[in-house]
């Protein structure tokens, strides 16, 4: 059996959720989409990249702490905060594809949870590696790009596997 490792762009997988309407009142289940995202293969590692604010504000502490609880590893880069007051994520994407590349030994397929174009290189570089790619992203956000260098056949939709993921969101869930 192949050794997998997950790693997810948690804002480009949960952002989409926030837009639909009809999927407001719930969250993803991420111990179930572990899982089910690994169910072919041997665990290698399921590793969750998001931006969080200095300080860390109590509510992403507990969501930190859910992935955790879940069987994903957290990392974290501070949001940039923008002339507006607002926050961006800058670097993420960057700093998920070298976590990637400097895991390559410990894996035979990476599962990249994110339909984002900043990935491709990373993408041609484990296929170059001779590395399996799988690429889960809910069809809305799946790049045209991302899908020709992954391939038909290796991209996969979470709105697929959405009814078995998804659970009723709670008050205090982020």
């Amino acid at each position: 059996m192949l050794k997998a490792a997950i790693f997810m762009d948690h804002a480009n997988v949960a952002f989409p959720i926030l837009k639909k309407k009809e999927f407001r009142d719930y969250v993803i289940d991420y111990r179930k989409m572990r899982k089910i995202l690994l169910q072919d293969f041997i665990y290698a590692g399921a590793f969750a990249f998001l931006g969080v604010t200095n300080p860390v504000k109590p509510e992403k502490k507990r969501f930190m702490n859910y992935l955790e609880m879940s069987g994903f590893t957290p990392l974290s880069r501070e949001l940039i905060k923008k002339a507006d007051g607002t926050y961006a994520q800058k670097g993420l994407d960057t700093f998920m594809s070298l976590h990637i590349d400097n895991m390559i030994p410990a894996f035979d397929v990476a599962i990249i949870v994110s339909g984002d174009a900043d990935f491709l290189v990373i993408v041609e570089l484990l296929k170059n590696s001779m590395k399996d790619v799988r690429v889960w992203s809910w069809k809305e956000s799946m790049s045209p790009d991302l899908l020709k260098e992954a391939g038909k056949e290796n991209v996969f939709y979470i709105d697929s596997i959405w009814d078995k993921i998804k659970r009723k969101r709670k008050q205090n869930d982020s």
